[in-house]
Parts: C-alpha cells; sequence; structure tokens
C-alpha cells in the first residue's frame, strides 16, 4: 500500500483550519485558498466541488 506523501497531513490541516466546518469546497473557495484562477485550475482538473481531503491530495500532488 502506498504511503501517503508528506505534506499531506499539514496541507488538509490548513485547508480545514481556513474553512473550518466545511468539508466541501467550491470552486470559487479554491481559488481564494490557492490564489490561483479558474483557468489555472481547470488545467489541473481542480474545477468544481472538491472535498477537503481532495484538494489536499491534489495540491500535494503538484508539489511532487
Amino acid at each position: 500500500m502506498p504511503r501517503e506523501a508528506e505534506s499531506y497531513r499539514p496541507e488538509l490541516e490548513q485547508i480545514i483550519a481556513h474553512f473550518p466546518g466545511k468539508m466541501v469546497l467550491t470552486t470559487k473557495e479554491i481559488m481564494e485558498y490557492t490564489g490561483k484562477s479558474r483557468h489555472w485550475l481547470e488545467n489541473r482538473n481542480m474545477l468544481g466541488e472538491m472535498t477537503a481531503a481532495q484538494l489536499a491530495l491534489a495540491l500535494t500532488k503538484l508539489k511532487h
């Protein structure tokens, strides 16, 4: 079983802290959190609703 990336949990914790009590994020919220444009998100298949865990995983993969 593959291990999770070292930066996954800290990233997830930051997302949860930024959006307390919210586990599903909208495109607008993802844009706010990442500081990236809608076009940037679309090119990386990150457009639309995502859970905090999905966003953390996607951002972790971009870092590696």
